[in-house]
């Protein structure tokens, strides 16, 4: 049986998956020239800095939100995985440098934009209507665009 969690540690976890990935896009752009690359690095930075947001102004309400977060097992469990840091690698930035590639920093970003997309999703069940699950529902159709962004980058790289 996994243990309840506590919604201010999803919560903070989702904090700290916006986090990360604004400081990897924002390192991964200061290694680019001026250009679309660039460009697409910065405004994933942007967006990530938005969810970050919204995150924390949920966390201020936290109290409503409650201390079981489901009830139904897998998600929980899941849940309990992904806030113990089996999920997301700690520090994505820490591998990268100027030498990275563009290919390794898009294949690196869409690889944690699929587990992020994920993730919010089982939270999803865990958040009351009246809380912000419509903006979470928003926040999860972003991060599938940004999975879209960065398979077209990737697909641009080919050509």
């Amino acid at each position: 049986m996994p243990k309840i969690l506590n919604g201010e540690e999803v919560l903070e976890m989702a904090c700290q998956i916006e986090r990360d990935g604004r400081a990897f896009y924002e390192r991964a752009a200061s290694f680019q020239p001026e250009g679309p690359a660039r460009s697409l690095l910065e405004d994933l930075a942007a967006m990530e800095k938005d969810h970050e947001r919204f995150f924390e102004s949920l966390k201020s309400r936290q109290r409503d939100f409650g201390n079981a977060l489901t009830g139904h097992e897998d998600i929980d469990r899941y849940l309990d995985a992904a806030v113990a840091g089996s999920i997301f690698p700690p520090n994505p930035v820490a591998n990268l440098s100027k030498a990275t590639t563009m290919r390794t920093i898009l294949e690196t970003a869409l690889q944690r934009e699929k587990d992020t997309v994920v993730f919010y999703t089982a939270m999803r069940e865990a958040v009351p209507h009246d809380l912000g699950r419509e903006t979470l529902e928003r926040i999860i159709r972003e991060e599938v665009g940004h999975v879209a962004m960065l398979a077209g980058a990737i697909r641009d790289l080919d050509k």
